[in-house]
């Protein structure tokens, strides 16, 4: 991981104005995400925007120094060409040509971070809000069957201020790292706070488990054991926090028939556990794999083009008898190979080992050398959100749909932040 000091400036009244405007979005970014890609996707945009003309003006070119900009930029050019070759160039062109907005994005993140001096006092009271009512509403949902707005569950499975879309666990994984992050990083706290954090930390680790995505359970689980092993500080809180999540979440299989039967029967039965096979996921994502893997072979260099799956599947070229379309193939690395070739699979397997070659390191260091070049708890639960956000082998959510994107960018700007940023 690579973070640099970046130099800050007296802006003028104007500027500051439209900095705390912008971080006020910021802020808000997490309620607008449940909200739907509109308000989160417009959000995004603006703080692009502003981000691209204040660089430019004052000259914050050190912002583009960054590795992480680098690559980015060497993808974006891959994704481009991969639409311009497209047969079906418009369609392709929708997900990839503006794609550039979330690096802005993020460094506009990073930018307002170092400009605002109360930033994460803030931006935690905002988010402890937001994530608050989000896990009350969810939780009157699993016990009423309704939820405050009077929507009821789907096919017995939560969905909470979401509605008619099944994403509150995906939602929650991702944002629960940034939410530890900033806590983290307002470390004087009195025990009131420290009882409060506690308190939703586990609500939210519940509400991840009763929503019925087994994908961000599993993804929870890969956090709370990375933060259990990684950390290197709170060590007697981390032991007591673990053991009461697990004797929870046992009582919750064993007293909720529901939730067992979602998070692990039906695993079981789709993964082939019961009959002595094995199956990846479900047969159903299987083909839907080997979809992805004929169009990956046809033109394995620069894929047929983001957002080009959803057609191609019923080409009989493609097509797997028993159903394999989709809008996507419901896997990352799945996606990346048939939409934008090895040349876009490779960027983004080369940051997920990168980050597990970081997070080895931490490791050595912290059991076996004991030297000095420990990474600070802050940036190692910001990475896992990255970290959880690149994990291979999970069905996924389409990886150039707005939403989504939004929840994978939304930590580097919390990532690049200096060393000399931290209050601990």
């Amino acid at each position: 991981m690579s973070t640099q000091l970046i130099k800050t400036i007296e802006l003028n009244h104007l500027n500051q104005t439209v900095i705390k405007i912008i971080s006020i979005l910021i802020y808000l970014l997490p309620l607008a995400i449940i909200t739907g890609p509109f308000l989160s996707d417009l959000i995004v945009s603006l703080i692009g925007i502003y981000f691209i003309y204040i660089s430019i003006k004052y000259k914050f070119y050190e912002y583009y120094k960054f590795n992480i900009v680098k690559i980015f930029l060497v993808f974006y050019v891959l994704i481009f060409f991969s639409s311009l070759i497209s047969d079906y160039k418009e369609l392709s062109f929708e997900s990839s040509f503006f794609y550039f907005r979330f690096l802005f994005f993020s460094l506009g993140t990073l930018f307002i971070i170092n400009q605002s001096k109360n930033f994460f006092r803030n931006f935690r009271i905002y988010l402890f809000i937001t994530l608050s009512v989000l896990v009350i509403d969810a939780l009157f949902q699993f016990f009423n069957g309704e939820n405050l707005l009077g929507n009821e569950t789907i096919n017995g499975r939560i969905s909470g201020l979401f509605e008619d879309e099944l994403v509150l666990g995906h939602y929650l994984v991702r944002i629960f790292p940034i939410f530890i992050a900033v806590s983290i990083f307002i470390h004087k706290e009195s025990k009131i706070n420290y009882l409060l954090f506690f308190i939703l930390s586990s609500l939210i680790i519940f509400t991840i488990l009763i929503s019925g995505d087994r994908s961000a359970f599993l993804l929870l689980v890969i956090e709370i054991l990375l933060m259990l092993v990684l950390f290197k500080s709170y060590t007697r809180f981390r032991i007591i926090f673990f053991f009461f999540i697990l004797m929870a979440l046992s009582l919750i299989f064993v007293f909720s028939e529901t939730v067992k039967s979602r998070s692990i029967d039906a695993t079981v039965i789709q993964m082939g556990i019961d009959k002595q096979e094995i199956i990846f996921f479900s047969k159903y994502h299987e083909r839907m794999f080997e979809s992805a893997f004929k169009m990956f072979i046809e033109r394995p260099i620069l894929g047929h083009g983001p957002k080009t799956y959803r057609v191609l599947c019923v080409d009989e070229k493609y097509y797997i008898e028993g159903g394999s379309c989709s809008t996507h193939p419901h896997n990352t690395y799945m996606q990346l190979l048939a939409e934008t070739g090895f040349l876009g699979f490779i960027i983004i397997i080369g940051a997920f080992v990168y980050i597990s070659f970081v997070f080895l390191k931490q490791f050595y260091y912290l059991y076996f050398t004991r030297e000095n070049h420990i990474l600070r708890d802050y940036y190692v639960c910001v990475m896992i959100a990255v970290f959880v956000n690149l994990w291979p082998l999970v069905p996924t959510l389409n990886f150039f749909n707005n939403w989504i994107s939004i929840l994978y960018f939304f930590p580097i700007g919390f990532l690049l932040i200096s060393p000399k940023k931290l209050s601990y």
